[in-house]
């Protein structure tokens, strides 16, 4: 979990950026991890949150392929 102030404030500003953006779809692709997909009218912004053990990771990402649907 985030508690230091100064990454906290790191990730608030990144996130910023996302103000007047949509949330088209949230998703995940593989085991403790969730995407969400932004759209602010111009370009897609995919933001990805880890949870795996004691670290938490956030990225965003302005580029990402996203794994094909199997269908049975």
């Amino acid at each position: 979990m985030l508690r230091h102030y100064y990454t906290l404030k790191k990730v608030s500003d990144e996130l910023k950026s996302l103000i007047n953006s949509k949330v088209i779809e949230v998703f995940s692709q593989q085991k403790n991890s969730v995407y969400f997909e932004f759209y602010d009218g111009n370009k897609m912004t995919y933001v990805e949150y880890s949870a795996d053990n004691e670290l938490g990771t956030l990225f965003i990402r302005y580029n990402f392929d996203r794994a094909k649907k199997e269908y049975y």
